[in-house]
Formats: structure tokens, sequence, C-alpha cells
């Protein structure tokens, strides 16, 4: 039987213990947390305080630690030839980023970052119908990520939810943007954004720029989870 260690059953850790209970697998959980190890419903010979006991049995992990300690961690696994689950952010530097991706691609691992959005079924729908030329010719897209909520410890909202809307846009169209202009604030004076909006330009092969705008923040009530694509045939909102 697989065995999968799950590193960290915090706030959103516990949204993966739940699934990983759900799946055939051997399932290990680490946590500095010793009253969470023994809420989890893990048996306590599978739970440890000290991740690295594990790492020499287990055959993969998912790493949902603070954003600062992904690098270490993740690099260290892919290292004892591990297959890494890691929750976005990959790393809080994209130089970071490009090296596990490099060290997975080496030890022929697997390397997946917790961007869900694309596996959607809408998001699925919008990818293949912008493929299939169903929009004509692409002029804008737009996302927006906002809403009260509490916001994460270890990152801004950039990185916590204007992430998942730039991975989705990158795979939507194929590529990386060319050019990005951001404008971030920290009006909750935590020294890290709490507002955030972004306008990215995509080539897109065309000779056309395509341009997009990605908004996130904690601060407009309600909750709003928002995909526009503009297109000169069609437009679809998806929510």
């Amino acid at each position: 039987m697989t065995k999968i260690i799950l590193l960290g059953i915090g706030r959103w850790g516990a949204n993966h213990l739940r699934v990983l209970q759900s799946l055939p697998i051997e399932l290990y959980v680490a946590d500095l947390d010793e009253k969470r190890l023994e809420a989890s419903g893990i048996p306590a010979e599978r739970c440890t305080t000290d991740a690295r006991k594990f790492f020499p049995i287990v055959d993969g992990a998912v790493v949902v630690t603070p954003a600062q300690a992904h690098y270490g961690t993740v690099k260290e696994l892919l290292e004892l030839g591990k297959d890494v689950f890691v929750e976005k952010p990959i790393t809080v530097a994209s130089t970071e980023a490009r090296e596990l991706a490099e060290l997975a691609d080496a030890k022929q691992r697997i390397l997946q970052v917790g961007h869900i959005f694309r596996f959607d079924p809408a998001s699925q729908w919008l990818k293949n119908s912008i493929a299939e030329g169903k929009f004509g010719r692409l002029k804008m897209l737009r996302g927006n990520f906002s809403g009260f909520k509490r916001p994460r410890n270890d990152t801004g909202v950039t990185y916590a939810d204007s992430i998942h809307f730039i991975d989705l846009f990158n795979y939507f169209l194929g590529e990386a943007p060319s050019r990005v202009q951001a404008v971030l604030n920290d009006y909750m004076g935590r020294g890290m954004d709490c507002q955030s909006h972004m306008s990215l330009e995509y080539k897109n092969g065309n000779g056309s720029p395509i341009w997009a705008t990605v908004e996130a923040g904690y601060h407009v009530p309600g909750k709003l989870r928002e995909v526009v694509v503009i297109g000169e045939d069609l437009t679809a909102v998806c929510d």
C-alpha cells in the first residue's frame, strides 16, 4: 500500500487530512501541535512532531506548512526520491521554484502544486472552448477572488488568492505573461498585502496582446470567485 505523509494539519491541512483519509493509502501525519495529532484520528504510531522520522519509509508527501518552509522541505523530500504535493505558493521566490522544478525533473519525481482551479470542470470547458476557437479572437480575461475571510499569516493576498487566477490564465493560454503590473496595498497594517490589483499581458502568438486583470482582497463583502473570458464571438462568466 502506498505510504503518504501529510505535513501540517492546521487550518488548510485539515482539509487535506479529510481527503487523504478517504483514499486507499497508509497515512502518516506530522504537526508541531500534539493536540492536533491526537485529534486527527490517525493511530499514534503514525503521528509525529518530527516529520523527518517518517521520510525514509513513505512514498510521497503532502506539504501544507507555512510558505517560508516549502523550499527546504520540498527540496529535502525530492532529494530523497519522494513524490511531493505542495500547497501554493510553491515557494516565496521564483528562483527557488525553478530549482525545485528542475530537481523534480532530474530525480524523475512528481512535484505538484495546489492550483486546484484548473481541475474544475468549468475551467476545463473554458480552456477547451478557447482552444477550439469558440470565443473567436480573445480580447481579455478577468478574475476576481475577493471576500471577507481570515487572512493567512504567512503570505499576503497575492500569494494566497491572486495566484489561483494567474495560474488559471497561464493554463488557458498555454504561456506565462510577457509583462506584469501590480498594485498591492496593506490596509490592515500587517506587513503583507491585503488588496491586490494585477494586469497581465500575454502575447499568445497572434500578434495582438491579450490582457488579463486579477483582483483579490479581504475587504469586499460576500464571496467572489469569478472568471470572465471575453472574445470577439463569445463572452463567458464563470462563478
